[in-house]
């Protein structure tokens, strides 16, 4: 029997890294940027310029989805410094990527006559461009050289980020398990359930755990029915755990972990996985294959996949209809 070729699953990586760098941008310079981070001082107030930033992009870049963030730091000697972080997700402007980040600090100069601005560009994608961190043009004598720092992912160590309390490293090996099982999705599950428990021993207090393990769920993203196993495990492990809680604020926690990394609670979980149990139960191996794909692609590619599988497609047809009718019942 031929089989399927497999979906790949697309991965908003921008917005998931740009929410957290916002949301912990103080442990992002610890991690990404050691040197700036020493004299940086974070008992004032970090600005967030991003509609500057698509003020300045907007007549240069029309029509261009802006993933950057610029941020205004002061030092402890009391100077203003601007950092413009850069997350590039494909790679796709291979020979023009250090160029739009030369170009990007030229016309923040241009706007704020800022000198004092330094950038960092973020890989998550396994394609890097040949120069990743540095544009250098000559003419004549005339030369024009810009170099700023650069972060590729996929050629970090999981050892060396296990070794760190740093939430930006859990993120990173999350970043990093998603190139290394590319629609290798059975393994992407182990490496998921894997950090799941990696997150908990790290001793984060109950915002920054809720908020990682967030992160991980919606960047390490695994087809339905694998999210539903990954759902299950989580919940199987901590129910056993929840037997052992005594207070409400544990009870509190385990819930909100429960819906940070499942997206339901405890309870919203067992009533659906039991509806869906009882329904498949009165099915047959066929009509069970045929409702896994229709939760995955609905209608498209059905007729093709029948003929896989070999089912008369007015036979799937019904058999779907049925299942979404014991659905709405239940």
């Amino acid at each position: 029997m031929p089989e399927i070729e497999e979906e790949v699953l697309k991965i908003d990586y921008d917005s998931h890294w740009k929410e957290i760098i916002g949301e912990f941008f103080e442990d992002f310079t610890a991690f990404f940027m050691p040197d700036l981070h020493e004299k940086a001082d974070f008992t004032r107030p970090v600005d967030f310029l991003e509609q500057e930033l698509l003020d300045i992009f907007k007549t240069k870049y029309k029509g261009k989805h802006i993933n950057d963030k610029l941020v205004k730091v002061y030092l402890k000697d009391g100077t203003e410094k601007w950092i413009l972080i850069h997350i590039e997700v494909q790679a796709t402007f291979e020979k023009e990527f250090a160029k739009r980040m030369f170009l990007y600090y030229a016309l923040i100069y241009t706007k704020y006559e800022i000198e004092d601005i330094t950038a960092i560009a973020i890989f998550t994608n396994p394609k890097v461009p040949k120069n990743h961190n540095h544009y250098k043009h000559s003419l004549f004598g005339t030369t024009i050289s810009y170099q700023y720092n650069s972060y590729k992912i996929r050629d970090q160590k999981e050892a060396e980020l296990l070794k760190s309390k740093n939430p930006f490293a859990l993120a990173v090996l999350a970043n990093l398990y998603v190139i290394k099982t590319s629609q290798k999705y059975d393994k992407r599950l182990i490496q998921k359930e894997k950090l799941f428990e990696i997150a908990r021993n790290l001793g984060y207090d109950e915002q920054k755990l809720i908020r990682l393990l967030i992160f991980v769920r919606n960047l390490m993203v695994l087809p339905e029915d694998l999210e539903v196993q990954f759902a299950s495990h989580i919940k199987s492990t901590l129910q056993n755990e929840n037997t052992m809680l005594v207070n409400e604020g544990d009870k509190r926690l385990f819930e909100a972990m429960c819906v940070a990394i499942c997206g339901e609670t405890p309870q919203q979980m067992a009533e659906r996985i039991a509806e869906d149990i009882a329904i498949q139960r009165k099915m047959s191996v066929k009509q069970r294959s045929i409702i896994r794909y229709y939760e995955k692609k609905k209608l498209e590619g059905l007729a093709e996949f029948c003929e896989v599988i070999e089912v008369d497609y007015l036979f799937a047809e019904a058999t779907i209809t049925e299942y979404l009718n014991e659905k709405n019942k239940a």
